[in-house]
C-alpha cells in the first residue's frame, strides 16, 4: 500500500482521534482506520474468491504502512484463519496500547530507516478532533491565545490510553567513518536516542554528542529518509547486498571495526546520561513534576542502552545462513540459482555501493558520524534548554 500522495491522504493523516476498534479490542487513529476498513471490503472480496490457503504477504509505507497494519489485524481475526506476515516502511503510529498488546499474535516486521520522522507521528499524547485545525487558526488571526489553546486542546489526548507501535522493529543506521567510508548496518536498537525522533516524547534534544535530529517539524519539511526510492528501497538493497556478501564469506553482520566505533559511542552517551542524572539527583527534590518526568526519562534511557548495546553484540558474533538471507528459497537450490541469475543480470547489482560493502578491518579512525556531521558521543556541555 501507497504512503500519503493526494489531499484526501493529508486530511486522513491528520484525523487523529481515537475510535473503538469494532473487529477487536482498542482504540485506532480515525483516519487511517476509515481506509482500513474500505481496503478491507475490497480484500476480503478477493479473498473469498481466490484465497487456497497460501500464506498472505501484506506490506505498506507510510500512510500505507498504518492502514496495512489495521488490515492485518482484520484479517487475521477472521474465522478464514488466514495466514499472514506483515511488512511496513515508515509507518506512522496506528492504534493505542490496548490494540498493540491484543495484535502481539500478528507477524509483523516494521522498518525504519535512520532519520525517518513519520514514524514518531501522531504523538503518543494525540487524540485529534476532527475540524479543530481550521477552527483553531481561524481563531487565532482573531485572539492568537485563544486560537492556540483550541488547537492544543484539539490535539492532545487527555483521556485514554497513548499511541503505539505494533511490530518488530528493525532499524538501518547509517555508519560513516571519517568521512572517508560509509557502511550501514541493519539492527534493533530498543533506545530512543536512535530510534525515536518526536521532540515531545524525548528527554533530551537529540544534537552534538547525541545523533543530531531537528526539531520534528524540519524533520517533517526535510523528509528525505522517509521516501521509498531515494530511502527505503536503497536501504533494502544494501542490506540484502550485505547478508549475502557475509553468507558467501562466512562473515558477520557487524565487523569489528563498526562493533567498537558504535559500541563506545553508546557507552559515551551512557555516561552523559549518567552524568546529568546525577546532576539533577545533586539538586535535591525535583522542582515541579517536569523535571522527575526527565528524571525518570533519563533513567529510562540508560536502561534501554544497555538492551541496545546487548543487541549490537550479538551481531558482532552472529553468522549468516542461506535461509538468514533467501528464506525458504534456499532449500530449492535450483530455483534459488535461477532467481539469482536473474537478479544479478540486472546493472545495479553490479555495481559497488558503499553503503552495501562492509568497512575495511583498518581501525584507523572510532569516529561515528550522524547524517548531519555531528559526532556521536563526543562529550559535550548539557544545559536545560536542551531538555523536553
Amino acid at each position: 500500500m501507497r504512503g500519503t500522495q493526494q489531499l484526501a491522504d493529508f486530511l486522513r493523516d491528520a484525523d487523529a482521534r481515537q475510535v473503538p476498534f469494532e473487529e477487536g479490542v482498542g482504540q485506532v487513529h480515525r483516519g487511517f482506520y476509515g481506509a482500513a476498513k474500505k481496503t478491507a471490503a475490497f480484500v476480503t472480496n478477493y479473498l473469498d474468491r481466490f484465497y487456497a490457503g497460501q500464506k498472505l504477504l501484506i506490506c505498506g509505507h507510510s500512510l500505507g504502512g498504518a492502514v496495512a497494519l489495521l488490515l492485518a489485524e482484520m484479517l487475521r481475526r477472521r474465522p478464514e484463519g488466514y495466514t499472514l506476515q506483515l511488512y511496513t516502511y515508515g509507518a506512522p503510529r496506528a492504534a493505542d496500547a490496548t490494540f498493540i498488546k491484543n495484535a502481539e499474535a500478528l507477524v509483523h516486521y516494521r522498518m525504519v530507516n535512520h532519520n525517518d520522522p513519520i514514524p514518531s507521528v501522531p504523538g503518543s499524547w494525540m487524540n485529534t478532533k476532527g475540524g479543530v485545525y481550521g477552527t483553531g487558526l481561524a481563531l487565532a488571526f482573531a485572539n492568537v491565545p485563544v486560537g492556540l489553546s483550541v488547537f492544543v486542546a484539539g490535539i492532545t489526548r487527555w483521556t485514554g490510553e497513548p499511541y503505539e507501535h505494533h511490530g518488530t522493529l528493525r532499524h538501518f543506521l547509517p555508519v560513516e567513518f571519517d568521512r572517508k567510508e560509509r557502511s550501514s548496518i541493519l539492527w534493533m536498537p530498543r533506545c530512543d536516542t536512535i530510534t525515536q525522533h518526536a521532540a515531545c516524547e524525548v528527554a533530551l534534544k537529540h544534537k552534538h554528542g547525541l545523533p543530531d535530529r531537528p526539531a520534528l517539524l524540519a524533520q517533517l519539511v526535510q523528509t528525505g529518509n522517509h521516501f521509498m526510492v531515494p530511502s527505503y528501497i536503497p536501504a533494502c538493497w544494501a542490506t540484502l547486498r550485505r547478508w549475502q556478501e557475509a553468507q558467501i564469506s562466512g562473515s558477520t553482520l557487524v565487523t569489528e571495526r563498526e562493533y567498537d566505533g558504535i559500541d563506545k559511542a553508546l557507552a559515551r552517551i551512557t555516561q552523559q546520561l549518567r552524568d546529568e542524572e546525577r546532576r539533577l539527583a545533586g539538586r535535591g527534590a525535583p522542582n515541579g513534576r517536569s523535571e522527575n518526568a526527565i528524571n525518570i526519562a533519563l533513567i529510562r534511557e540508560v536502561d534501554k542502552l544497555h538492551s541496545t548495546r546487548a543487541r549490537l553484540a550479538t551481531l558482532r558474533t552472529a553468522s549468516v545462513s542461506g535461509k538468514d538471507v533467501y528464506g525458504s528459497l534456499s532449500e530449492q537450490p535450483e530455483q534459488l540459482a535461477k532467481s539469482l541469475a536473474r537478479w544479478q543480470a540486472h546493472p545495479e547489482n553490479r555495481v559497488a555501493e558503499p553503503l552495501a560493502m562492509a568497512p575495511s578491518k583498518d581501525d584507523d579512525s572510532e569516529l561515528i558520524r550522524g547524517a548531519h556531521g555531528y559526532a556521536i558521543g563526543k562529550p559535550f556541555t548539557l544545559d536545560l534548554d536542551s531538555i523536553v
